[in-house]
């Protein structure tokens, strides 16, 4: 409290703290030595000087002065004047708080702004924030540029006035939801730029809240799409059309399986016809030719013998090449059930299939421990007849033939065949043989239907018998592979994934 001449007359202790005053000083009463200190070291006396004559002028103002101390503090002083009832003025009442950590804090926040703003003149987005409610504090210059709207208008007029009428309602629902709930806002939807044109944005606004989760302002940003639009649009497009096209081809692949559902059927009917009404008519002629043979073969000369032993050897060769077809075709119609065997149960059931060839020929037919794999059974023991038969038939003349089938489950990478997914188990069967072989340039053609390398009066056979075994390796999801070379002997090497 000063009286009105400018003198202290009394004060607290908080006041001696605020000056940061020395502790005699604090303890006496020396309002003199307070002054002179408080003007030589705390205040500059000009300063103090200057704001105390606008009290002295104006005495019976309340009035807020700020004071700047040499030590950095900021002080905030309220003048109060002190009247008495009969309006007699006794002097001022002063109140200092000190200010310098909320003006610290408040110049932290003022460089923090102009720091945001700043790096939002550099973007290529516009920039915007806002208060709590939703109401814009600052745009970023792109807007202007970008819009053709000045900045005063827009603080005036809101930035919804850009926006196409179409879009609006939805864009104020879903932006007074996110000011109410505080959820991050983003939407797309169009804005006029300067020549009039509407073009695709994406909005984006996020909440700052302070440490209880209050909202304090919304940063928000807006960035063109409208290539992306094009683009995405273009897409949906090109995806509808491809839709409408797989659609297309969906209906086309449904009526080809009803038209192969149909042949399937025509050529069930064909197989029926093959098992029974075209093979009863060659067995007869082979039986009847047989008897003839036997009961009047006496009356026919030999020309007359030989036409009749070369019409049983033909209609056997008929005969044999019907059942041969039968047997390829029901590969493809045959129920496929896969079931895990032991390889070696089937080779030895191929082996006494063979026993009489086998102990005519002195042949040798070597099985070692064969692998477990899920294979269809029936199928399997039609691949290492027909692949056995032709060791056992393609022998070299006064030579015991010697047939050797082993197998082993490995890797496909460890395997050396490129053809092998190199993850994946496979059991490697090879069946290798000593007989005539054949020309390495066959080693794709031998597995075509009808496909001979040899006269049948050489050997007998139909040609369907390798294509029947590759056949087979394919409804198991393998590879075969042939090798071999003129009378030294053939190779076949099959792999199936276990």
């Amino acid at each position: 409290l000063v009286d009105d001449k400018g003198k202290i007359i009394s004060f607290n202790k908080r006041y001696v703290e605020i000056w940061n005053l020395p502790p005699q000083i604090a303890q006496g009463i020396d309002q003199e030595q307070i002054i002179r200190f408080t003007l030589s070291q705390v205040v500059s006396p000009e300063h103090l000087i200057a704001k105390n004559k606008y009290i002295h002028e104006n005495p019976l103002s309340a009035d807020t002065i700020l004071l700047e101390l040499i030590n950095g503090k900021i002080v905030e002083r309220h003048n109060y004047p002190v009247i008495g009832e009969d309006g007699t003025f006794y002097g001022v009442s002063l109140t200092y708080r000190d200010i310098t950590e909320i003006k610290k804090a408040e110049l932290v926040l003022r460089k923090s702004e102009e720091n945001f703003r700043q790096l939002a003149e550099l973007l290529p987005d516009k920039i915007n924030t806002a208060d709590a409610v939703g109401n814009v504090t600052y745009y970023s210059r792109n807007w202007e540029s970008y819009t053709g709207v000045t900045l005063e208008n827009l603080y005036s007029q809101g930035w919804m006035i850009l926006m196409h009428p179409d879009d609006l309602p939805a864009i104020k629902t879903r932006w007074n939801r996110s000011v109410e709930t505080g959820d991050y806002f983003e939407m797309e939807f169009r804005i006029k730029d300067r020549f009039g044109t509407y073009k695709w944005h994406l909005s984006r606004a996020s909440a700052v809240k302070d440490e209880q989760g209050k909202i304090i302002k919304w940063i928000g940003s807006m960035a063109e799409i409208q290539q992306q639009k094009e683009q995405r649009q273009k897409l949906e497009h090109a995806v509808q059309e491809r839709t409408s096209e797989l659609q297309l081809a969906k209906l086309q692949v449904e009526r080809k399986n009803d038209e192969l559902l149909k042949m399937n059927k025509e050529l069930e009917s064909f197989t029926y016809v093959s098992s029974h009404d075209l093979q009863e008519p060659l067995r007869k002629i082979q039986t009847f030719a047989g008897r003839i043979l036997d009961r009047e073969g006496s009356n026919f000369t030999e020309v007359g013998k030989d036409y009749f032993r070369r019409m049983q050897s033909a209609a056997g060769r008929m005969q044999k090449l019907i059942e041969d077809l039968l047997s390829f075709s029901r590969l493809n119609t045959a129920d496929r059930k896969f079931e895990l065997t032991d390889l070696g149960i089937i080779a030895e059931n191929v082996k006494q299939d063979f026993k009489e060839i086998i102990d005519e020929k002195q042949a040798i037919v070597e099985v070692s421990k064969m692998c477990e794999a899920p294979i269809i059974p029936f199928q399997f023991h039609q691949l290492l007849h027909n692949l056995i038969g032709n060791s056992l038939k393609f022998a070299k003349p006064g030579i015991p033939p010697h047939i050797i089938v082993t197998s082993v489950t490995d890797k496909g990478e460890k395997l050396n065949t490129e053809k092998l997914l190199h993850n994946v188990n496979y059991c490697h069967i090879k069946i290798s043989d000593n007989g005539i072989g054949f020309d390495p340039a066959y080693k794709e053609r031998i597995f075509e239907v009808f496909q001979r390398l040899h006269g049948k009066e050489e050997f007998p056979g139909t040609g369907i018998g390798l294509a029947i075994v590759k056949k087979v390796v394919e409804n198991h999801q393998g590879i075969i592979i042939a090798s071999g070379e003129k009378n030294v002997g053939a190779r076949f090497d099959i792999y199936i994934p276990v």
